[in-house]
């Protein structure tokens, strides 16, 4: 089976070049896989590095890749028709080598070979015909040819061609046009600009189509060669063979070529330092004297192409193209300008081109084209990251924290918000943040010095794929919240239209139930059980007007019509005479619709049940019914029929009975209420059917012409009201995953605080014994204008006790204290700018390194607002630097109070008076004179003095109103 595979993909992954007719293009990894015995069980390919740029271009005397040979070659009649296949000669990328047959390649037979190969590993004819769709899009792709109109953008030159490549490609030539000559630009901040391209970039974009449709069938075909050759039982060893590209030197050398020897520079590097670290591990484990082994170290080579610090060729040529990426040949110029100014000894610069010293030996790159193969995206360096997969021993992937972040950083919610980098820490900290918040295990990464490194390419490429899911996620979750609401909206109108039926449902039944009290007129008495508060009035208990059920069976069972709707049943019994037998009630089904009255009777017949109509009366040939005053359940059908007897009948829902009656039976319907109940027990003979009461019977019976049953309620009685139902709290609109409290995830939301903000503690009064400093009595408090009623309980608790007299000095009579002082201004932050920043936005504030800013408000995206002559703008906090300031001076302490003057001081104290300590301002001696030290029972501060003072005054102006 693996012999088989190969003329598969020799046939799309294999070319003639220079040196070989029949040349690798791709690197493959073939591993094979056996079983405890030894004996081969299946094996995996894994492809990478397909040379994706032999598909658009080759040089002289080269070949496309075999597979359009041989189809345009041995295509059949089908075919042809078809996708319109024609001679290689026809087609720009098979035609531009000029090389159409090689010596020793039989194309016709090869192509055989492959339709063979397609069928051995399953590939049925449909697949195949997709297969061979997608090669005649990429032919036809290649003749698309553009012109340059007024404007200086791409115009296509034959609009044919492009109908036919939307028709191989299933699309329409608006969309297929749209996509080549029109450049979508989507910028960090997720704005979707659409550009027109000229026609260097329309041929740039229209290669890229074309390599990209043949690396995925390259890769879907590998796929299906993996699922014939997938193992059938389990593998105990595998062996792995790895092919892949040598170094490579022809007569000219361009950005394929780069890539390639770049790619074994690495692994001979990787080679080396592996064999030389094993071989120290195993001198140092046996204790011999170790010699260091002389190697050419190419790490130099490595660092000429990939470094960024300084630039190495990779990053030249990415900054060229970015410089000037609208013109290839002046993104080459520019390219050539850069590497002519780097400065190793393994780079030389000459005219138009540049060698570089391999360990292999020397190439010369030509630079001629070598940037346009470069912006192709889809090329990514023609997969050199891929080359993880390469390096199985060890961590696969290693990057600088700087570009991993970079890459990266819209994996965590910590370090981007709404695809916008926000992390204001070090790279180090944020690449910490990526791994934990994506759930990479610890044992698959590890933090360097400089660089992350991951194990195995598993974890890359799930990286990877969340990266590329992440504006697609991003669409779902606004999808997502968007049906949620609509969803919200949808149960909220179903919950208020249940609780609506509901409500109206039930009154209509209470309301109906009323009616049966008037119909009765307080003339029967009434159960106990017809009177609760709960009774509802529904009508067909049996379930006549259901589609399914006992009650659908017996509808269909007696032939009620369509046009008849069960406004009543329910089981019941009738009065059944026996021949030399008293009569006794026999049980019956009791059905009323809006146009008959049923007795409907079951019973087995045979063995089998049977339902049967024992009588249907017109409601208009009822011309009354008969019922007695008691609380019974029986009643008659007043008739009048001369040829049968009218039916004597016990309901337990009787009252209800009546009602639905009476509304099927507008003005005909006649109630008779008595002491007994009449009926025709015979055609034409009346007969009364008496009630006896008697308080010792439990249940009512019917015996020897007469009801016996117990007296009921008074027939002026009324339904209790509704009990209400168990106070249940309403169910949240959270409940049942219809919305999620909080922020997406079940988290709080981003604009709601994570914890509960502490409560500030009151301030607790210093107490008496405690001696205030002089700097916390400078805060006076500020009087309150609280309601008259409060006013009163507070100057009631301040009041001094009886035995205390107040001095009456011309001290008490003093203005109000002055205001308290006003708070300290808030000392403004100041910055140093460190670096020039010139402001690109109108928001964005213009500085130069040594400038002093003010700064306003510190935000934590790594922006601040300041200020400086006059402007308020934002200014990146990385380029200021905040200054210390020196504590303001503090306010001096107030003036001290000023002592009584001469001949006014304050009247004397009795000796038996008890001193006020809690509102003296100072200690009494007993020579009643004020103290200069205080004392632990002096009061707080001046301020509770005059509190106290203006509450005493305050409470002595009521007391003479009063």
């Amino acid at each position: 089976m693996v012999l088989a595979t190969n003329p598969l993909l020799e046939s799309f992954g294999n070319a003639k070049t220079l040196r070989n007719n029949n040349s690798s293009r791709f690197g493959k990894y073939l591993q094979l896989h056996f079983n405890a015995q030894g004996e081969p069980v299946g094996a995996d390919i894994t492809n990478y590095l397909l040379e994706k740029t032999r598909v658009t271009g080759q040089i002289t005397n080269e070949r496309n890749f075999h597979i359009f040979y041989q189809f345009t070659k041995g295509a059949s009649q089908t075919y042809r028709q078809q996708f319109g296949i024609q001679t290689p000669e026809t087609y720009a990328y098979t035609s531009r080598s000029k090389c159409f047959d090689v010596d020793g390649i039989d194309d016709l037979a090869e192509y055989q070979d492959t339709l063979n190969a397609m069928k051995i590993i399953g590939l049925n004819q449909a697949e195949q015909d997709e297969i061979f769709r997608m090669l005649a899009a990429i032919l036809w792709t290649g003749n698309i040819q553009f012109q340059e109109d007024q404007e200086g953008y791409a115009a296509i030159t034959d609009q044919s061609v492009v109908d036919f490549l939307a028709y191989l490609l299933e699309v329409t030539p608006e969309q297929l046009v749209k996509s080549i000559t029109i450049r979508i630009l989507t910028p960090r901040n997720g704005e979707v600009i659409e550009s027109p391209a000229n026609p260097a970039q329309a041929i740039a974009t229209r290669d890229a189509l074309a390599k990209a449709i043949y690396n995925n069938l390259f890769d879907w075909i590998v796929n299906r060669v993996n699922q014939s050759l997938k193992a059938k039982q389990a593998s105990k060893n595998a062996i792995g063979i790895l092919d892949i590209y040598g170094f490579e030197i022809f007569e000219k050398n361009t950005f394929e070529q780069l890539c390639i020897n770049y790619v074994n520079e690495k692994l001979q590097q990787i080679f080396i330092q592996l064999t030389l670290k094993t071989e120290q591990e195993e001198y140092a484990r046996e204790q011999i004297q170790w010699t260091p082994i002389k190697y050419f170290d190419n790490k130099i080579v490595c660092d000429l192409i990939e470094s960024t610090r300084p630039p190495g060729v990779f990053s030249a040529m990415k900054d060229a193209t970015k410089t000037a990426h609208a013109d290839p040949a002046a993104c080459d110029r520019t390219f050539m300008q850069s590497v002519n100014s780097m400065s190793n000894p393994h780079l030389t610069p000459r005219q138009g081109s540049f060698i570089i010293k391999h360990y292999a030996g020397d190439v010369s790159y030509t630079v001629d084209g070598i940037t346009d193969k470069n912006k192709d995206l889809l090329v990514k360096y023609l997969g050199l990251q891929e080359n993880v997969r390469i390096r199985r021993a060890g961590f696969a992937y290693r990057q600088s924290f700087e570009k991993f972040v970079d890459r990266f950083f819209l994996l965590s919610p910590a370090t981007s918000y709404a695809g916008e980098y926000t992390w204001t820490g070090s790279y180090e900290a944020a690449v910490k943040q990526i791994f934990k918040d994506t759930s990479i295990p610890k044992e698959e990464w590890q933090m360097g010095v400089t660089k992350a490194f991951i194990k195995s390419p598993e974890t890359l490429f799930a990286l990877e794929h969340m990266r590329d899911r992440y504006w697609h996620n991003m669409a779902t979750r606004i999808q997502r919240m968007w049906r949620a609401y609509l969803a919200y909206r949808a149960e909220s109108a179903t919950r208020i239209q249940r609780f609506w039926r509901k409500k109206r449902t039930g009154a209509e039944y209470l309301h109906l139930r009323d009616h049966g009290h008037q119909l009765l007129g307080g003339r029967k008495e009434r159960r106990r059980m017809s009177l609760l508060g709960s009774r509802r009035f529904l009508g067909d208990y049996m379930g006549l007007n259901a589609s399914t059920g006992p009650g659908a069976q017996i509808r269909n069972a007696v032939g009620l019509g369509g046009n008849e709707k069960a406004v009543f049943s329910c089981r019941g019994e009738i009065l059944e005479a026996k021949f030399g037998r008293s009569s006794k009630p026999s049980p019956r089904t009791i059905v009323v619709t809006n146009s008959k009255f049923y007795i409907i009777a079951q019973m087995l017949v045979n063995g089998q049940p049977q339902i049967t109509v024992e009588r249907a009366v017109p409601l208009g040939a009822i011309k009354g019914v008969s019922a007695s005053n008691a609380q019974d359940d029986w009643f008659s059908l007043l008739i009048g029929s001369p040829q049968e007897a009218d039916p004597l009948l016990n309901c337990v829902l009787k009252t209800e009975l009546f009602t639905q009656m009476q509304r099927v039976m507008p003005g005909g319907f006649n109630l008779q209420i008595a002491e007994a109940i009449q009926y025709a027990k015979k055609p034409g003979k009346m007969q009364q059917v008496k009630v006896l009461k008697d308080s010792q019977q439990s249940v009512d019976f019917y015996k020897s012409g007469a009801i016996h049953t117990r007296a009921g309620e008074s027939p002026q009685s009324r339904s209790r009201p509704t009990p209400k139902g168990k106070p249940v709290p309403p169910r949240p609109i959270t409940r049942g995953k219809l919305i999620r409290p909080g922020g997406p995830n079940g988290r709080p939301a981003r604009n709601q605080p994570t914890t509960a903000r502490k409560p500030q503690p009151r301030p607790v009064p210093t107490p008496a014994a405690v001696v205030v400093p002089a700097a916390a009595s400078t805060a006076r408090p500020v009087p309150s204008f609280a309601h008259p009623a409060a006013q009163q309980t507070q100057a009631a608790v301040h009041a001094p006790l009886p035995s205390h007299t107040r001095n009456t000095s011309a001290t008490s009579s003093r203005g109000p204290p002055p205001p308290p002082p006003a708070p300290p201004a808030k000392a403004k932050v100041i910055a140093k700018v460190l670096y020039d920043f010139d402001g690109q936005k109108e928001n964005e504030l213009s500085i130069k390194a040594g400038d002093i800013i003010e700064i306003v408000q510190k935000e934590n995206n790594g922006w601040w607002l300041g200020k400086s002559g006059g402007q308020q703008a934002w200014v990146p906090a990385a380029y200021v630097e905040e200054m210390a300031q020196e504590p303001a001076p503090r306010a001096p302490p107030p003036p001290p109070a000023k002592r009584p003057a001469a001949g006014r001081k304050p009247a004397a104290l009795s000796a038996q008076q008890p001193r006020d300590s809690v509102i003296s301002n100072g200690a009494s001696g007993s020579d009643n004179s004020r103290s200069n030290t205080p004392t632990p029972s002096l009061g707080n501060s001046l301020a509770d003095a005059l509190l106290a003072r203006k509450n005493a005054m305050q409470k002595k102006q009521e007391d003479d109103d009063w």
